[in-house]
């Protein structure tokens, strides 16, 4: 047969607003993984703009341009979604001791359960954008965040980016690399963000950790303008390249339900800048920890997808006709390859 005419789109360099990539890329599942910034005005180039609302609290304040996570549909854990946006603790499970950041995914096990409350996770948030604005130059910005049944003393949370679609497999208390169907194991770039924060709310410390040569390595460390109060608070130093904020009073989520001062938590990281170029993660993992030390042992964790670059792909045989001449029949099939995610492609 004859391959008539195959095209190659990459939609994901068309200008659109961010409202259209929200719903065109999530549809009836929830908040996108990737909307690109185009047309939008950033207030100042940093994290607190007018992409995402970095506020200490869920809901989207309507005099304020920018998605919240009440602008989000709730998931489940359970769920095979196409972003993460806000994922339930539905099976909660605990990791057991030894399982710590250090070590490689093929060494972490789990049990199914509960945490402590001020270690239990309730819901995990994640979403991301491509920014265009000009002092952003295209960066990747991720917000991120968690919410726990109780708040008491100094906690630790920390948000893992895995390079592969990593998910839990309850009946061997592991974990698994979803595109092999073998055991999980670290990729090169594996990112984790980890946030310690004061009884009260005030969030003191932050280090960015890469996998790189087998190994937990520290890529930056730095304050965040520590306070012992709640609020929004970024280093002044990296231009807002990383914010963390707690909510400093009663306030209610995306889901509706009432949480305490310090219970709700959420980041946000300008990944380009402080990790580097390659930034196709694939899913996401929020967790507690006992302290804020990477040897620490992990506690309570939610898993979700969280597909920054991805493809779709289609194909149709739309005719076909005899041909006599040669006794053969010529086949008409069009395609085409979408960039619906949020990077380049290349070697399609």
């Amino acid at each position: 047969f004859t391959m008539n005419q195959s095209r190659l789109f990459n939609r994901g360099n068309a200008p659109r607003s961010p409202r259209y990539f929200y719903r065109r890329w999530l549809g009836v599942v929830v908040a996108p993984l990737l909307l690109a910034a185009l047309g939008v005005a950033p207030a100042y180039a940093g994290l607190k703009d007018s992409l995402f609302e970095l506020d200490g609290n869920a809901t989207e304040e309507g005099a304020v341009s920018g998605d919240d996570w009440s602008t989000l549909t709730l998931m489940t854990a359970s769920a095979v979604p196409r972003s993460t946006g806000i994922v339930a603790d539905t099976v909660p499970a605990v990791f057991r001791s030894g399982s710590k950041d250090t070590e490689d995914i093929s060494n972490w096990r789990y049990d199914l359960g509960s945490s402590p409350p001020k270690d239990d996770i309730v819901h995990a948030y994640a979403v991301a954008y491509t920014a265009t604005e000009q002092a952003l130059n295209g960066d990747l910005l991720i917000y991120f965040g968690a919410d726990r049944k109780a708040f008491s003393g100094t906690a630790s949370l920390g948000f893992w980016f895995f390079k592969q679609q990593i998910t839990r497999s309850d009946s061997t208390r592991g974990f698994v690399n979803a595109a092999t169907n073998t055991q999980a194991t670290h990729t090169e770039g594996d990112t984790l963000v980890a946030f310690e924060y004061t009884n009260g709310g005030g969030v003191s410390e932050v280090r960015v950790y890469t996998w790189h040569n087998n190994a937990l390595v520290l890529k930056t460390s730095f304050g965040l303008k520590a306070t012992s109060t709640p609020g929004v608070y970024c280093d002044a130093e990296t231009n807002e390249k990383i914010c963390g904020s707690t909510n400093s009073s009663r306030i209610n989520l995306a889901t509706s339900e009432a949480v305490e001062a310090g219970q709700f938590f959420e980041g946000g990281i300008n990944i380009t800048k402080l990790v580097g170029l390659d930034n196709c993660f694939a899913s996401f993992m929020a967790t507690s920890r006992s302290s804020d030390t990477t040897n620490a042992s992990i506690k309570n964790f939610i898993l979700g997808s969280f597909p920054v670059c991805r493809l779709s792909v289609t194909k149709s045989c739309d005719t076909s006709e005899y041909q006599a001449s040669n006794d053969t029949i010529l086949f008409t099939v069009k395609g085409a390859v979408i960039n619906d995610g949020g990077g380049p492609l290349t070697n399609i």
